[in-house]
């Protein structure tokens, strides 16, 4: 089926999303087509429908490509990309593995997959991405949590996103579940936007329709006290129990009693229980605790780290939907705070979060440096004294930042980050600052850094802009940060202006997120976001399949004349997140 002949009166579109009924290796409108490739199969002829259809176009030259690129072997985790082919009217191809639906964690991995195809495409500057409705043929996916899975994905991307239904079914309830999206979005426009959520697991095993009971006919059990006549057997389904953690399935068949015996199943997914009705309940109960419990341990971070590893942690922390404020905050929950547009709440002289901000700003003071740039004229001073602090607790644009933050997490799951070690950076080094630094994401490279600024109001309102950052600037327009304070102290206020003794000054405390960093060596002024990280490109609007970086970190002015403090430049807003204000005088 042609999608031109079909498009023309079946065609949906919502935010980012267009719905065409169509045959995705037919469409002509997208950047890149996305391939599911069922369980990570080698040759695109014996995968699914889909990858049978892209190699009916492609035959042997895009197998031999697929080949050589690689088979993606981990769902959520892995793209191969080639070249279009032959009929296949796309700039790439990228081939994704996708596996049949086994419970919540499927879902998971199919939002990850998704985001990975989005970032992929975003990193090779691609405008527009075409998905067939991934799942919801043999492998057996519900449409409606598959569209879910779509919306979740796309929630920072700017790409056109084309999902292509070759069946009438499917493409109506994808329709139908954006229609309602977009009806309660205008619902919720005063809140911090919540997304539709897929099932949790406890919430599987309590509906009634999952469970089966029927009498039991065979006689007494010789471990059970229980007469037949009043034996029954309830059969529990459990989607997603293979991936309980061992300690909590053990608890469950752990439940067997004398009145009740307990079997799982995990092949079919189910437990069974037999015995009275009334204890059935009561075990019944049980295991709908200990599931909850279950859930709780699997979304916690630290555990998903500690017993899955780094990948599965960073895609975690990406699936994660609850945004919450860090425990220093005097608003703990976005619920607290008020009409206005951020709060700034002073923290309390020998605090935690006090003492280690006081640190980042003292202890990277270096005194034989101050008037020695020059950005540094007029500065005469030898020490800093801070007089107050306060977080700067902006609800809105924390929300960006962290969006961002799970952004880079997939992309650090697909290719980890080069680490920033050499040398470290200072904030990262000085003693005193654990109770802060530990609450970064070291993998995503996130660190605590420095900015001097007289613009306090507008920056706690509105984050830290880089389109204000000058035009005489050596590595382009960007937002810059010091690991020092004797640097941030220099930008406090105009050189040409400096302010009087005991004048108060400001200075904020900021995280950061490095990402993939470019460590430049010498100017770079044309720069409008961080650059290309092949060594023949280094260009900031690479079309070529080349990696971009994230930020960059200036040591040299040119080659022969090294910086005498580092520079860290970021080119998003929402990489930098304007944590605390430090009032100051200089002394």
């Amino acid at each position: 089926m042609n999608h031109r002949d079909s498009s023309k009166c079946c065609r949906y579109k919502y935010a980012n999303f267009i719905f065409v009924k169509g045959n995705i290796v037919d469409f002509k409108e997208a950047d890149v087509l996305v391939n599911p490739v069922v369980k990570a199969a080698t040759e695109l002829s014996r995968s699914g429908v889909v990858s049978k259809a892209f190699y009916k176009c492609g035959q042997e030259e895009l197998q031999k490509e697929y080949e050589e690129a690689g088979v993606p072997k981990r769902f959520g985790v892995d793209v191969t990309v080639t070249g279009s082919c032959r009929s296949i009217d796309a700039k790439r191809i990228f081939h994704a593995t996708v596996e049949g639906y086994r419970g919540t964690k499927s879902l998971r991995l199919l939002t990850c997959m998704i985001k990975v195809c989005l970032t992929k495409a975003e990193s090779l500057n691609m405008t527009s991405i075409a998905f067939p409705t991934v799942g919801c043929g043999n492998l057996q996916y519900n449409a409606d949590d598959v569209a879910q899975c779509f919306f979740e994905a796309a929630k920072e991307t700017t790409l056109k996103i084309y999902i292509v239904a070759y069946a009438s079914v499917i493409y109506n309830t994808f329709v139908k579940i954006f229609a309602d999206i977009k009806e309660s979005d205008g619902q919720e426009a005063v809140n911090l936007r919540t997304r539709p959520k897929v099932k949790r697991m406890s919430s599987l095993i309590s509906d009634v329709s999952q469970l089966v009971i029927k009498p039991v006919d065979s006689p007494k059990s010789e471990t059970s006290s229980v007469a037949v006549n009043v034996l029954v057997e309830m059969s529990i389904v459990i989607p997603a129990i293979a991936d309980l953690d061992p300690e909590s399935l053990g608890k469950i068949r752990d439940m067997q009693t004398n009145e009740v015996l307990t079997h799982v199943d995990l092949d079919q997914s189910t437990v069974t229980l037999t015995g009275k009705r009334g204890s059935l309940d009561q075990v019944k109960q049980s295991i709908l605790k200990v599931l909850a419990e279950d859930e709780l341990k699997q979304e916690n971070l630290d555990y998903i780290k500690e017993t899955k590893g780094i990948q599965e942690y960073l895609l975690a922390l990406w699936h994660k939907r609850t945004i919450r404020s860090p425990p220093y905050w005097k608003n703990t929950i976005f619920a607290d705070f008020s009409t206005a547009d951020y709060e700034r709440c002073q923290l309390v002289n020998g605090s935690p979060a006090h003492d280690a901000v006081t640190a980042f700003v003292l202890d990277t003071w270096n005194a034989s440096l101050v008037g020695a740039e020059k950005d540094a004229g007029g500065l005469v001073h030898s020490k800093l004294a801070i007089k107050r602090i306060w977080t700067i607790e902006n609800p809105f644009l924390y929300t960006s930042y962290q969006s961002k933050l799970k952004t880079l997490a997939v992309k650090a799951a697909i290719r980890p980050f080069s680490a920033v070690s050499e040398p470290e950076i200072k904030t990262k080094q000085i003693a005193g600052v654990d109770y802060l630094n530990s609450q970064l994401i070291n993998e995503v490279n996130e660190v605590y850094l420095l900015h001097g600024s007289s613009y306090v109001d507008e920056i706690a309102k509105n984050g830290i802009d880089s389109r204000f950052s000058g035009d005489k600037v050596l590595f382009g327009r960007g937002a810059y940060f010091a690991e020092s304070s004797t640097k941030a102290d220099q930008y406090a206020d105009r050189r040409n202006e400096r302010a009087s003794a005991g004048e108060p000054l400001y200075m904020f405390v900021v995280r950061v997120l490095l990402g993939e960093p470019f460590v430049a060596r010498e100017a770079y002024p044309y720069l409008r976001k961080a650059p290309c990280s092949a060594v023949d490109c280094r260009k900031d609007s690479c079309s070529d399949a080349h990696l971009m970086c994230d930020s960059v970190i200036g040591t040299h002015e040119d080659v022969d004349t090294p910086l005498m403090l580092r520079e860290f430049i970021v080119y998003h807003p929402e990489q930098c997140y304007p944590e605390f204000l430090v009032e100051y005088v200089r002394q």
